[in-house]
């Protein structure tokens, strides 16, 4: 499995949290090309196809991606993944 770089690590800006306040998160990019490979396929399966990982690989990083940003992105049933109203 390829390392992450620093390179890989980005920070996002620009949310406002419950305070009021502008918030930061600190995100793996390939997190983020995880998420919007699954978001745009509707399906685990086929985004780790895609990306050349394993669905249980897959899943963490879209869960580590969810539990950085404190929401539920996706919608998941036993048959098909939607995003989720925010």
């Amino acid at each position: 499995m390829k390392e992450t770089s620093q390179a890989e690590t980005g920070v996002i800006r620009g949310g406002v949290g419950r305070s009021g306040q502008t918030t930061s998160y600190n995100v793996d990019l390939a997190d983020l090309r995880a998420f919007i490979s699954v978001a745009e396929l509707g399906a685990f399966h086929e985004a780790a196809e895609q990306l050349n990982l394993s669905q249980s690989a897959l899943t963490r990083r879209v869960q580590k991606l969810e539990e950085a940003l404190d929401v539920a992105l996706l919608q998941r049933t036993t048959r098909r993944v939607e995003l989720t109203t925010v």
